[in-house]
């Protein structure tokens, strides 16, 4: 047994469903102050006007295209903690944090050099002029923040994969606070402080996120786990260098190609229309309040998946999946169905212009659906990831992005000129090609005698 502040996670899996909410609903919370931190944004730039905000919304997708693969690799670390916590070994992994730190200062250094570039990497998502010119500023800032970010899911990592969700928990809701003191403030001005626009929010969302990586490191010290205590003459283990590679690499180079999918996906709404693209954005906000939650389902999953690899439990990796999945279309089920009943109150929230909430309107019914059956997707990849497979969820990821959602995306939109209707449906082929093969994966892992994915 594992006692997480007053909280016992079960190593048996007789209650997978508990075990599951436990661990994953202060990822949950997490992944929620995540998206209020962005929708904070969008919703004070939707108040300067339509090119803002189409303009900072492409900048956010370019933003993330950035930081995904630090992201994506350094979220290695929960999984090998997980791991090691249930084979018992986690004294063995104690550099591990630190070997990440490392890795998440080369990835913040990286993003910095990317700041001077900005304007580049806005005429390529979207049409130059304004909705450029804004972007660019945004992105410009945003990249000051990366550091912050990567250094803070280094530190979680290390929290996280022995089921202490909370602590990660807590400082996300928080740097989200600031986030949303500082954006009218800084968009709008106040007493002394000039109105910056674009660029305030940009900055508010900088200070939040080096709030999240200072914090995070300050607890990690502070619970002085071995790596902050033992000497470092043995760094750097080549071992858990090699493991952080293995897992974390395709992590990160599958978030790198499905979020330059999803770049292209903007671009070619951002190349039909101004309204398309400032419409679509706010369906990404409404949208992430459904899949985020999701997420740290997912998230979860992969500790508990990740735990139980770790003690060779075959029952508890089904059990886990099980409840993930089951958990997770419930989830979007009910998330959906609000969706849909109050779709002209979701997208009133930007903006009341008809032609705006028509579109909007549209497109909710179609992010409802897709919804569904991503629950299943984020239910296999989460098991799928702790168990270490994170090379075939790299390779379905791709596929299914790149061959399917991609051709069919550029179709709709500008040959049937349906606009962001289209690559939005598109997105529906996409998920559901991707679960047919992750289940494909699943029943073929079940045929193997012993669970031979894991990164040892």
């Amino acid at each position: 047994m594992y006692e997480d502040e007053g909280i016992t996670l079960s190593s048996s899996g007789n209650n997978p469903y508990l075990d599951l909410i436990r661990v994953a609903w202060p990822l949950i919370v997490s992944m929620l102050a995540h998206t209020v931190m962005a929708t904070a944004d969008i919703w004070y730039l939707a108040k300067l006007g339509q090119t803002e905000l189409a303009g900072a919304g492409i900048a956010m997708t370019g933003t993330f295209t950035v930081l995904c693969f630090g992201i994506g690799f350094l979220g290695a670390v929960r999984i090998l903690i997980a791991q090691a916590e249930g084979a018992g070994t986690l004294d063995a992994h104690a550099n591990l944090p630190w070997i990440a730190i490392c890795c998440a200062v080369i990835c913040g250094l990286g993003a910095f050099c990317l700041a001077p570039q900005a304007e580049t990497v806005m005429d390529w998502l979207a049409t130059p002029g304004q909705v450029s010119a804004f972007g660019a500023e945004y992105f410009r800032i945003r990249m000051y923040g990366a550091l912050g970010v990567f250094v803070s899911i280094a530190c979680f990592g290390w929290f996280d994969g022995q089921g202490q969700t909370k602590i990660g928990m807590r400082i996300m809701v928080t740097a989200n606070f600031i986030n949303i003191l500082l954006d009218p403030i800084l968009i709008f001005g106040m007493g002394p402080i000039s109105a910056l626009g674009v660029e305030g929010a940009a900055w508010a969302t900088v200070c939040a996120q080096w709030f999240q990586g200072l914090a995070a490191l300050y607890l990690l010290v502070k619970h002085r786990p071995p790596v902050l205590v033992r000497p470092l003459p043995g760094f750097p283990d080549l071992r858990l260098i090699r493991s952080l590679v293995k897992i974390g690499g395709p992590l990160g180079i599958q978030m790198v190609m499905e979020v330059l999918g999803y770049a292209a996906f903007a671009s070619m709404i951002a190349h039909f229309s101004e309204l398309h693209l400032a419409v679509s954005n706010v369906m990404v906000r409404i949208s992430s309040l459904a899949f985020l939650p999701c997420y740290g389902l997912s998230q979860g999953a992969s500790i508990l998946a990740g735990q139980a690899l770790g003690r060779n439990d075959r029952n508890a990796v089904k059990a886990t999946l099980r409840a993930s999945i089951q958990l997770g279309g419930a989830l979007m089920l009910f998330l959906g169905g609000i969706f849909i009943c109050f779709d002209e109150f979701w997208v009133s929230l930007f903006r009341t212009e008809p032609k705006f909430i028509e579109l909007g309107v549209a497109l909710l019914a179609i992010v409802a659906l897709t919804q569904i059956i991503d629950a299943l997707v984020m239910g296999f990849v989460g098991v799928l990831n702790g168990l270490g497979d994170t090379r075939f969820t790299m390779y379905a990821g791709i596929c299914t992005s790149w061959l399917i959602m991609i051709p069919f995306a550029w179709f709709l939109c500008h040959r049937l000129g349906l606009g962001a209707m289209g690559p939005w449906a598109s997105t529906t082929i996409q998920v559901s090609v991707m679960s047919l093969l992750l289940w494909r994966r699943w029943r073929t892992l079940l045929k193997r005698p012993i669970w031979s994915v894991t990164a040892g």
